[in-house]
């Protein structure tokens, strides 16, 4: 019997699955086509945010089995995708930090160590506002409980700790 972990990938695309489950088997692992009991989750983060609604639909109990991989290194996103309570998140495919994360996962271990110093709630925020809820909802929400100028404001006072050279694409800075 063989007591490598089996990895199960989930990818946006098939050329990245195949891709990515190369880069596994390179690294002496073994892929299945369906999850595992006691398997690990691999999910490609390309395009980035597209593992946003994929943890979504994981269970907490196997985001702790859960590995990412991506191409973005920013430590806000990085901290976003962590913050689903997962084993790891790499920047890139192979190499040491992919292979203990693996290794880890596959004991429900982690091996992310957060990379930016926002707190829990300003987490949620970004991470809702990446999923792509507008202020509204999001002030109004389960997440915030504050007026609809509220999400956009902080962002804008905060945007220094965002290591934001210009406002982000989705939120309007006339506030």
């Amino acid at each position: 019997m063989n007591s490598e972990p089996l990895i199960h990938v989930h990818a946006s695309k098939p050329i990245i699955q195949s891709w990515t489950e190369r880069e596994v088997e390179h690294l002496g692992f073994v892929t299945s086509l369906e999850p595992q009991p006691t398997g690990v989750h691999l999910i490609a983060d390309h395009p980035a945010t597209w593992a946003l609604h994929r943890l979504e639909a994981l269970p907490i109990t196997e985001r702790s089995r859960t590995v990412i991989t991506m191409m973005t290194s920013h430590p806000v996103y990085l901290d976003c995708l962590a913050s689903y309570k997962l084993s790891g998140v790499c920047v890139s495919m192979g190499g040491r930090e992919m292979l203990a994360s693996l290794y880890a996962a596959s004991i429900r271990g982690q091996t992310y160590q957060a990379k930016s110093d926002l707190t829990k709630a300003e987490l949620r925020v970004v991470r809702s506002l990446l999923k792509g809820m507008d202020a509204d909802a999001l002030a109004c929400g389960s997440v915030l409980n504050a007026t609809s100028r509220a999400p956009l404001q902080y962002l804008k006072t905060e945007r220094s700790r965002f290591r934001l050279e210009r406002p982000l694409y989705a939120l309007d800075w006339d506030v």
